[in-house]
């Protein structure tokens, strides 16, 4: 259906159709219609190029960390509340690689073990999670065998 704007400077109406004219997976393209105050009628072809909103990586939970076995044997470690597509980066403090995580859909477990398999020893690891649009995350991880 139709829409008024306020907010388009010098309009006091705007229209659109819907659905819009054309739809790809990041443009949409409208025919608008805009009536100033005098009754004028413009109107003109826009196209919306939409991006991917920013990630709010302040909602990704680790868990259990510090990781124990003493309580968690049997549990990966859980990455929860991440960006849709993530990498997640695993170090140990000496900066050396240990693992590279993908999650899809928010989510993604670490079993403690490094590219190789292998489990890793206790001690503090690092972590740098990256969306897809380069935005970063870091912080710290502790296993205790």
């Amino acid at each position: 259906g139709d829409s008024s704007f306020s907010s388009i400077t010098g309009a006091t109406s705007a229209t659109y159709p819907a659905p819009p004219m054309t739809a790809s997976e990041d443009q949409t393209h409208y025919h608008c219609i805009v009536t100033n105050s005098a009754g004028s009628v413009t109107s003109s072809d826009v196209t919306v190029t939409l991006g991917n909103p920013p990630a709010d990586l302040s909602t990704i939970l680790i868990y259990p960390n510090p990781w124990d076995s003493r309580k968690h044997t049997g549990v990966p470690m859980r990455f929860t509340g991440l960006p849709t597509t993530a990498t997640i980066k695993i170090y140990a403090i000496s900066a050396h690689w240990v693992r590279t995580l993908t999650a899809a859909g928010g989510a993604t477990t670490w079993d403690l073990t490094n590219d190789s398999g292998q489990a890793v020893a206790s001690g503090y690891y690092l972590y740098l999670i990256t969306d897809g649009q380069g935005n970063t995350s870091k912080g710290k991880l502790a296993v205790i065998r």
